[in-house]
């Protein structure tokens, strides 16, 4: 969360204990899910319909 937020994204938060990935704000860096040290983060590409 402190990467992405130092990164300017802000795209990560904690509601309730749990990580929220606001997916608007995310840039897919994946700088979360290098500097995550439990390596609870992965990025996948979405794929459309169409």
């Amino acid at each position: 969360m402190i990467a992405c937020r130092d990164g300017g994204y802000h795209a990560l938060s904690l509601h309730e204990g749990t990580l929220v990935i606001d997916r608007a704000r995310c840039d897919g860096c994946s700088l979360c899910a290098h500097v995550c040290p439990e390596g609870a983060i992965t990025l996948t590409r979405e794929t459309g319909n169409g």
